[in-house]
């Protein structure tokens, strides 16, 4: 790495469920709820994190769209690798969505990342290729 720490291969087995909450003149707003088993090569345990996602967006111009999503992690135990039970990060995003073409999108905007161990705040400039498969 470029911090001169070791790498540490993390690997995750996922579920989740997305699922429309509501639309109206106010816009669209969606979730996503996942739960994550996650394997570290530094310890024996599995983590187990749920991750809750919702994302608002709003078309404000032809191919434009206003958007904004959240995303918490909540660790459910404690484990030999170094999660610990309990709030683990925050993600909040704010920006604008571009239609570039029928299947590909641009976002782009600001990404407020908070991580509790540490207390670590990170302040990005965030820019997103959007396609579905």
């Amino acid at each position: 790495r470029a911090d001169g720490r070791d790498s540490i291969t993390e690997h995750r087995i996922w579920q989740q469920a997305t699922y429309r909450i509501g639309d109206g003149d106010w816009g669209t707003l969606t979730g996503r709820t996942r739960l994550e088993q996650r394997f570290l090569e530094t310890g024996d345990d599995t983590g187990l994190r749920a991750r809750q996602f919702f994302r608002w967006i709003k078309p404000v111009a032809p191919r434009w769209s206003a958007t904004a999503w959240n995303e918490t992690f909540i660790a459910l135990n404690d484990t030999d690798f170094g999660a610990n039970a309990g709030y683990d990060q925050n993600r909040t995003f704010i920006g604008a969505r571009w239609r570039a073409s029928e299947r590909v999108q641009l976002e782009g905007g600001y990404l407020f990342n908070h991580i509790n161990a540490g207390d670590q705040s990170n302040h990005n400039v965030s820019l997103s290729i959007v396609a579905p498969l």
